[in-house]
């Protein structure tokens, strides 16, 4: 990500205009409505991949029905964006990057078959019988379309390359 936002930092020092403007005088309005629908498409399966993941994990910790807390947290999520300052928005979401951290120190606490893990790695198998004998080949299949690099089009890339 970070080569990405120098080379959009480039462009936009060479060109004088944003990675948005380049876009708009080399490429035909077709074109780019099309690379927009498929963007507003693939940030929409994002968006609801993150939300699905989400409520099933709240959904582990206090259990109850799924569609509900997926509700409330896009609710939630859109109310702060909308109501809460820029200012308080971002101190709240670096408190809770910070909670990511929970994922180390678990690490740190469970035992980790650390050889059976790094084999894994290396020589991954293939569950394609069990998928298909217990019909979870729908989300497993989802959990690969929905962690793919992702984020270029964000706008911190849009905003270097039109500063």
């Amino acid at each position: 990500m970070d080569a990405i936002q120098k080379i959009s930092g480039r462009i936009g020092r060479v060109t004088g205009h944003g990675i948005a403007g380049n876009v708009c005088r080399n490429f035909l309005a077709p074109f780019i409505w099309t690379r927009v629908t498929l963007l507003l498409v693939a940030n929409t399966i994002n968006i609801a991949a993150d939300l699905g993941a989400i409520t099933d994990s709240i959904k582990l910790l206090i259990g109850g029905w799924s569609p509900i807390y997926v509700v409330i947290y896009a609710v939630g999520s859109v109310t702060a964006q909308i109501f809460f300052s820029y200012k308080r928005y971002v101190a709240i979401l670096k408190w809770l990057t910070l909670v990511l951290f929970a994922y180390v120190i678990a690490l740190a606490i469970v035992h980790v078959p650390w050889g059976e893990a790094l084999r894994g790695l290396l020589i991954p198998k293939s569950n394609a019988r069990w998928m298909v004998v217990t019909g979870r080949h729908r989300s497993s299949l989802a959990r690969v379309i929905s962690h793919p690099p992702r984020r270029v089009f964000d706008p911190p890339f849009f905003l270097q390359a039109a500063r």
